[in-house]
């Protein structure tokens, strides 16, 4: 492989993709019976709580976790999953609040650790940062 097939691979075909063998949308995937495409997911879950609990052990500690965008606003089963795997932290999820989207906390009310749903409208942010630059 040259440099420029390389980066292709890397960039285009590797990740959820190069896992699932049936696309890189998260949307694809859950709408998939393939054996991979579950798994692709079960490793997406499996490196956020990687990365949530490395940060947690740097910092000492946690207070919330923030779901946000695509995947984070509009899967519950991802959220679920996640959630599930921090517990050790002190999170208790509400799976009845996980079940829908929009602004909300989905953890329980005495819950040590928040995880919360936070919408976002990522082209409007675009949107700013362009008019800034330009100006």
């Amino acid at each position: 492989m040259n440099i420029d097939e390389a980066i292709d691979v890397l960039n285009y075909k590797s990740g959820l993709l190069g896992i699932s063998g049936v696309s890189s949308d998260m949307r694809d995937l859950i709408e998939s019976k393939d054996k991979r495409a579950k798994l692709a997911r079960k490793i997406f879950i499996n490196r956020v709580v990687r990365y949530v609990g490395a940060y947690a052990a740097e910092l000492g500690r946690i207070d919330a976790v923030v779901f946000t965008a695509g995947v984070g606003e509009h899967d519950p089963g991802i959220r679920a999953g996640i959630m599930s795997s921090l517990r050790y932290l002190g999170l208790e999820p509400d799976f009845k609040a996980n079940r829908t989207d929009g602004e909300k906390f989905i953890s329980k009310p005495k819950s040590r650790v928040k995880a919360i749903i936070v919408p976002t409208n990522e082209e409007l942010m675009i949107a700013r940062e362009v008019v800034r630059v330009v100006q």
